[in-house]
């Protein structure tokens, strides 16, 4: 048996999982989670600010590792970090208070790592030919794998805190039709230049992260239940009228997911209706467990 500790430095949180390996068997034991934004909407690079508080939980993390019989520690960052001008200089201080190094993923290494997550969880469910899509803050990832064999694989720019951002929206707005009218313009143009390939008509469509898991607590579903369009874009306008006071009031709704649910699920929607899906089903599938199967 092999213990692997794998840390995702994401784009909205930081977050630990700690897994049971063996053979080809991964279990997960427990996952801590932190929620830090690396850059903010408007804002043009990491601030020295924010990296002061990922060292922090950095530090905290790796001394969970250190007091637990792990025997693989494995540290990868995502959209924010790849794209920060200030990735070296994060790299290089994380390594000094912790001793460890980070691996700055690619757009194309975040894909596929989330491609053996999502193909380890469907083949639990005897699915083999899936189009799975996964929302970030930073980036959307995309993976289409039809009878066992991966026919494309991709990240984009449309994480929910991307695309508020070009849009100039902010968590305490209101989403109008206007604003839907972009976010659906924001997905046409992405995966149509290049053009991403159209699943066929047996290919499943598959939702993984956070943003998911959020819509199946408000909803009130059990897991690996299938979310359909319509009621999907009935809760996207419920929440697009409210503020963001009122969503935090809602008392399903998680409150690190209060600011942009509404985002998300129209993108959610908007990638479904490109790809002209009628249900998703929600997997736990993460970029953690793809990253533990991929290690010894």
């Amino acid at each position: 048996m092999n213990n692997i500790a794998v840390i995702d430095i994401g784009s909205g949180s930081t977050k630990m999982s700690l897994f049971e390996k063996i053979g080809d068997q991964v279990r997960l034991v427990r996952t801590w989670f932190r929620d830090l934004r690396l850059k903010d909407i408007g804002e043009a690079e990491i601030s020295s600010q924010t990296i002061q508080a990922l060292q922090s939980i950095l530090q905290e993390y790796v001394q969970a590792v250190d007091d637990l019989d792990v025997q693989t520690l494995f540290i990868v960052g995502t959209e924010a970090l790849r794209a920060s001008k200030r990735r070296d200089e994060i790299c290089q201080k994380i390594q000094a208070s912790t001793g460890k190094n980070i691996h700055i993923l690619s757009g194309a290494q975040e894909a596929a790592y989330l491609l053996e997550a999502v193909r380890y969880e469907a083949h639990q469910h005897h699915t083999t030919s899936f189009l799975a899509m996964d929302i970030g803050a930073g980036s959307l990832e995309l993976n289409l794998e039809e009878g066992g064999r991966s026919k494309a694989s991709a990240s984009f720019p449309l994480g929910i805190i991307a695309v508020a951002s070009r849009l100039h929206l902010d968590e305490n707005l209101k989403i109008s039709s206007q604003n839907v009218e972009q976010i659906y313009g924001e997905i046409q143009k992405f995966l149509s230049d290049p053009p991403f390939p159209q699943p066929s008509r047996e290919t499943i469509l598959i939702g993984t992260g956070g943003n998911f898991w959020s819509i199946r607590q408000l909803l009130s579903l059990a897991p690996y239940q299938a979310l359909h369009l319509p009621v999907l874009k009935a809760l996207a306008k419920k929440l697009s009228e409210l503020s963001y006071e009122e969503r935090k009031s809602l008392k399903k709704l998680p409150l690190n997911r209060c600011d942009f649910a509404p985002l998300g699920l129209w993108i959610a929607l908007a990638v479904m209706e490109f790809f002209t899906y009628e249900q998703i089903l929600p997997l736990e599938a993460n970029l953690r467990l793809g990253v533990a199967l991929s290690l010894g």
